[in-house]
């Protein structure tokens, strides 16, 4: 039994360390937010539990059947950075102030091509996530779901935390500072497409 709810601090835990770590997922969090209003940050925040059950399955798969399998990571990669160059354009592209609180299905949209084409959660699962599913199926059933309801409770918990949190202080942002913010996020998606094509190239080395 005790070994069993380890299972649910340790996926606790690591969903936590996830949800508020910096990545692209998170930048795109806060700019969907401030565009879109706390429906759009939600709806980011929501992406993983589309995204990871695809990739879970993709990982076990090329761990069992490909050996080169970090070629077909390193591609995501390649994929990735260049799907956050192309939202930092639409962040340096805006105008003005836009208080739409109506884009969550495009905010939605965007999180899960994000996640998709980010290696980091793929390298997760290749490295850490996957041990910790082998382990606690020796367990028992109950130890993987424990470990996974924690996991995804404190990730998406906390990244919906920061999404109402975001859209609460927006209000003190006037249309000057809005605009200065959302090329700040772009830049930042910019360094992150960077930091993802130099993963991509470390795979390939």
């Amino acid at each position: 039994m005790l070994k069993t709810f380890n299972f649910l601090l340790t996926g606790l835990v690591l969903g936590f360390t996830s949800g508020i770590s910096p990545g692209p997922l998170f930048t795109l969090l806060i700019s969907e937010t401030l565009k879109s209003g706390k429906k759009g940050g939600i709806a980011v925040a929501l992406a993983p539990l589309i995204t990871d059950a695809p990739i879970v399955l993709f990982v076990l798969f090329i761990l069992t059947n490909i050996k080169g399998n970090r070629y077909i990571i390193s591609a995501f990669a390649f994929l990735g950075a260049a799907y956050l160059i192309y939202l930092a354009i639409l962040n340096f592209r805006i105008k003005g102030y836009s208080a739409d609180d109506s884009g969550n299905k495009h905010s939605l949209k965007q999180g899960v091509i994000t996640n998709f084409l980010n290696p980091h959660p793929y390298m997760f699962w290749l490295t850490i996530g996957s041990a910790l599913i082998i382990n606690s199926l020796n367990v028992n059933i109950a130890a993987l779901i424990l470990f996974l309801a924690g996991f995804y409770s404190m990730l998406v918990g906390s990244k919906i935390l920061i999404a109402l949190f975001v859209d609460k202080a927006k209000t003190l942002i006037n249309s000057k500072l809005y605009l200065i913010i959302m090329k700040i996020l772009g830049a930042v998606l910019i360094a992150f497409a960077f930091v993802i094509a130099y993963d991509g190239i470390k795979l390939l080395i």
